[in-house]
C-alpha cells in the first residue's frame, strides 16, 4: 500500500495510475490491482520521485502505452478555480467523527483557494469492493500457492487469514469480478466529467494501537482493517491515480488523518497540484518520536 500507511503515518503518498510506473523487479503478488507510487515528507519531494519513477520501460510492456509524465501547473497553487471537488457525502462520511471534520476542513481549505465543491454519486460501491476483494485474495493466492507447502507458517495471521479465504474463490467469482470491474472504470470515467477530483479520506480511522502480545504471528482485527482500508478499493480496482496528504490530526491523541484525492487516468499532475495547494494552508507536527535522516534538520 502507497495511500494508507502514508495517511497513517501523517506522509504524502501518490499512487499512481496503473502502469504508469513500470513493475519490473516488484514481487508480482497481485498484478491487476498492485500499484507502485511513493512516500515523502512533502508534496514537492513526493513530485520529484514521481517525475523519476514514472514513465514507459520496454521491459515492463504494462507500461508502454502512456502519455508522458509531466508536473504542470504543479506551481498554480493560489488559484483553483478551475478545479471541481467531487463529495459523496454517504461514502466521504463513512468512518470516525474525527476523521470526518478533519478531512471537511481540508475541503473546505481548498474551498478558499477558489475550488468549487459539487456532489456526485459513486454507485454500486459495495459491488465494486466485493470485486476488488476476490480480484486481489485470487491473485495473491495464485502467486503464493506454490510456496504455500513449505513456508506457510512463516507467514503471519494476517497473511494466512485472506489466503484461507481465498481457498474458497472459484474461476467463476473472479470472472464476474472482473465484469464488475468494467462496470467501476465505465462509472468513474463519467464521474469525471462532473468533477476534476474525487475527495474522501484516505482511511476510515487513525491508526490503531498495535497490542503488545501481537508478536511474531501477528494481529488481525478485520472490523479494524475494514476501517482502515474502506476508501482504497475504488482505485485500485478502476486503476485510477490518488494521493493523500496530511488533513489534520486526531484530538484524543494527535495522530495523523489523511485527506484523499482520486483523479483521472494519467492526471496524476493535478492530484499534486491540489495536493500543494492544501499543504500550504495545513498545519504540520513533528511526530512525539522522530530522527533526522539528514545532516541538517528542515522545516516541513
Amino acid at each position: 500500500s502507497v495511500r494508507i500507511p502514508a495517511s497513517l503515518c501523517g506522509l504524502v503518498g501518490l499512487k499512481c495510475t496503473w502502469g504508469r510506473v513500470p513493475e519490473r523487479g516488484a514481487l508480482p503478488l497481485c498484478p491487476s490491482v498492485g500499484h507502485i507510487g511513493p512516500l515523502a515528507a512533502t508534496v514537492r519531494d513526493c513530485a520529484l520521485l514521481y517525475a523519476v519513477m514514472g514513465g514507459a520501460d520496454e521491459r515492463d510492456t504494462y507500461s508502454l502505452h502512456q502519455p508522458p509524465v509531466h508536473l504542470d501547473g504543479l506551481s498554480r497553487t493560489d488559484d483553483l478555480s478551475d478545479v471541481r471537488i467531487g463529495v459523496y457525502p454517504p461514502f466521504f462520511d463513512h468512518c470516525s467523527d474525527e476523521v470526518a471534520a478533519a478531512c471537511h476542513a481540508a475541503v473546505e481549505r481548498l474551498t478558499k483557494r477558489g475550488a468549487k465543491v459539487v456532489e456526485v454519486t459513486v454507485p454500486e460501491l459495495e459491488l465494486h469492493k466485493a470485486a476488488h476483494f476476490i480480484t486481489l485474495l485470487t491473485e495473491m493466492a495464485a502467486f503464493m500457492n506454490p510456496y504455500m507447502g513449505e513456508h506457510k507458517g512463516e507467514l503471519g495471521a494476517t497473511t494466512r487469514f485472506p489466503l484461507a479465504f481465498a481457498g474458497a474463490l472459484t474461476a467463476t467469482d473472479y470472472n464476474l469480478a472482473q465484469v464488475q470491474r468494467a462496470r467501476a472504470i465505465a462509472q468513474m470515467s463519467q464521474l469525471f466529467t462532473q468533477c476534476t477530483v474525487l475527495a474522501t479520506p484516505c482511511c476510515g480511522i487513525v491508526a490503531p494501537p498495535i497490542s503488545e502480545d501481537a508478536g511474531p504471528a501477528g494481529q488481525v482485527n478485520s472490523r479494524e482493517t475494514t476501517q482502515i482500508m474502506r476508501f482504497s478499493f475504488l482505485g485500485n480496482l478502476t486503476g485510477i491515480p490518488g494521493i493523500t496528504f496530511p488533513a489534520g490530526y486526531s484530538e484524543a491523541k494527535g495522530l495523523p488523518i489523511g485527506l484523499q484525492l482520486q483523479g483521472r487516468w494519467w492526471d496524476e499532475a493535478t492530484l499534486l497540484r491540489v495536493a500543494a495547494a492544501a499543504e500550504a494552508v495545513t498545519e504540520r507536527r513533528q511526530p512525539a518520536v522522530h530522527r533526522y535522516l539528514l545532516s541538517d534538520p528542515i522545516d516541513i
